[in-house]
C-alpha cells in the first residue's frame, strides 16, 4: 500500500490524490486540459505504477450547482 501511495505521490502535480474506504482504494482527482491530456496521465502514468490493479475514471459533464457549502 505504502509503495502504491508513495508513486502516487510523485503526479500529485496533476491533482490531487486520497485513501478511501469502500470498494477502491484510493482516489485521484486531476484536472487537464482535455482528453488526450487525461488519456496520456492515466495510460502513460498512473497505468505504469506497480500494484495498480484497476482504474475507474468518470469525466463530468457539466457542474449542477457551485458553491463551497459544507454539511453540518
Amino acid at each position: 500500500r505504502r509503495r502504491v501511495e508513495s508513486a502516487l505521490d510523485t503526479i500529485r502535480d496533476e491533482g490531487e490524490c486520497w485513501r478511501m474506504t469502500g470498494e477502491r482504494d484510493n482516489l485521484m482527482r486531476v484536472a487537464t486540459t482535455g482528453l488526450r491530456d487525461f488519456e496520456a496521465l492515466r495510460d502513460g502514468r498512473v497505468t505504469k505504477v506497480a500494484g495498480v490493479a484497476a482504474i475507474q475514471s468518470s469525466i463530468p459533464v457539466r457542474r449542477v450547482k457551485t458553491g463551497d457549502e459544507r454539511l453540518p
